[in-house]
C-alpha cells in the first residue's frame, strides 16, 4: 500500500526547500497541481459526470456517448486512422481540445504541476501540488484492472 505524505508550507522557500528534499534526487516521481486543496483527484469527465448522473449505468452511458461523439466529430479533420486508435488515443487528443475526459495530466517536472497549481482561484486559500512514484501507478493499474469498470466511479 503506498503511503501518502503531507506537507504544508507557507512560503516559497519552504515550499522550493521541500521540493528539492523530496524530489530533486528522485527523478521516479510525477507530478500534479491543482488551485484548490479542496478538489478531488479526479478526471473532468468524472467530476461532471458523477454530478449529473446517480446510477452508474448512466455514468457509463454518458461516458460511451462523450467518446463516440467526440469521434463522429473529428471524423476528416485528423490524420488518424479511427479504426485503428485506442480509445486512449482519443481521450487523450480531445482532453487537447477541452473533451471531458476520464485523464488525468501529470509532469515529471514540480515547478511545472506548480504552474497548474496557481493558476485560477482557489474557494480554500491552498494549492496542492501532488507526487506519486511511477512504480505506485504500475502497481495501483494493476490492482485497478481486477475491479470491474462499476468500481472505477
Amino acid at each position: 500500500m503506498a503511503t501518502i505524505e503531507y506537507v504544508e508550507t507557507s512560503d516559497w522557500l519552504n515550499l522550493s526547500c521541500t521540493i528539492d528534499e523530496y524530489f530533486t534526487h528522485y527523478n521516479n516521481y510525477i507530478f500534479r497541481g491543482h488551485a484548490d486543496a479542496d478538489w478531488k483527484l479526479e478526471s473532468t469527465l468524472a467530476r461532471v459526470v458523477n454530478k449529473t448522473y446517480k446510477k452508474m449505468s448512466d455514468r457509463q452511458q454518458a461516458t460511451s456517448d462523450q467518446i463516440k461523439q467526440f469521434k463522429e466529430n473529428i471524423r476528416g479533420r485528423t490524420h488518424l486512422d479511427l479504426n485503428k486508435t485506442t480509445d486512449d488515443e482519443i481521450w487523450a487528443l480531445g482532453q487537447h481540445f477541452g473533451l471531458y475526459t476520464p485523464l488525468l495530466d501529470w509532469t515529471r517536472s514540480p515547478y511545472v504541476a506548480l504552474f497548474f497549481s496557481l493558476f485560477g482561484p482557489s474557494a480554500s486559500g491552498k494549492r496542492v501540488l501532488w507526487a506519486i512514484l511511477e512504480e505506485d501507478i504500475v502497481r495501483i493499474s494493476k490492482k485497478n484492472k481486477k475491479r470491474t469498470a462499476k468500481s472505477m466511479w
